[in-house]
């Protein structure tokens, strides 16, 4: 019976895990969730199968950590201590680089998370897991306003998610069109973040009561 030999480069534990997260997100970028074997991964990567399973489970918990990992957004300190320090601007640009940063590292595997978010048919329940990765990045960045992301208003959550997607949109225009530039795209954001977080009061207020004057008879 022939025997695997491991080809890993990393020794430890989460190394391990993060060299089968790298083999999965080329493997799932190019593939139908159907379509992508563990055994060609685990082939790949000179390892038992049985280790990938050790790691993840399933192949479904392989591609959903894939999926987490490639759009997972920048986390921030608490929102209200930069405003009180004026830190605001220049973390957000920083974090946003950096995240703009592994985007483009990761462009390919971006770029399928997003089409698999849109798309119905076959790819429905990869687009149903895109959704639940989304909403976890969606918790992750309500973190630096609640302590319990989950309680957060539902306007709150819905603003969030209008900014998600404007975001989504602004990076698939860059990579996968040309018509942005990473600097571009890197401005548009932060004074996207910045501008709500300035207006979040007005944007969440309930509309002024319009009183009808009657008219004179």
């Amino acid at each position: 019976m022939a025997t695997v030999t491991p080809r890993f480069r990393r020794s430890n534990p989460a190394d391990r895990k993060a060299e089968i997260l790298d083999a999965a997100r080329r493997h799932f970028s190019t593939l139908h969730f159907d379509a992508v074997s563990t055994t060609q991964i685990a082939e790949e990567l000179g390892v038992n199968r049985g280790l990938i399973y050790h790691y993840f489970g399933t192949k479904r918990e392989l591609y959903l950590e894939v999926i987490r990992h490639t759009l997972q957004i920048p986390t921030l300190p608490p929102i209200p201590e930069l405003v009180a320090t004026g830190r605001l601007g220049e973390v957000l640009e920083e974090r946003i680089e950096a995240w703009l940063i592994e985007v483009e590292r990761d462009r390919d595997a971006y770029l399928a998370a997003t089409r698999l978010a849109s798309s119905y048919g076959p790819d429905m329940e990869a687009g149903r897991m895109v959704h639940e990765s989304k909403e976890e990045a969606l918790d992750q960045a309500l973190s630096s306003l609640f302590q319990d992301p989950r309680q957060a208003p539902a306007a709150v959550r819905a603003c969030a998610r209008a900014v998600g997607s404007l975001a989504e949109t602004a990076i698939v225009e860059w990579l996968a069109e040309g018509h942005l530039s990473r600097d571009q795209v890197r401005v548009l954001l932060v004074q996207m973040a910045g501008t709500l977080w300035e207006n979040v009061d007005a944007v969440l207020a309930p509309p002024p009561i319009r009183v009808q004057r009657s008219q004179p008879s």
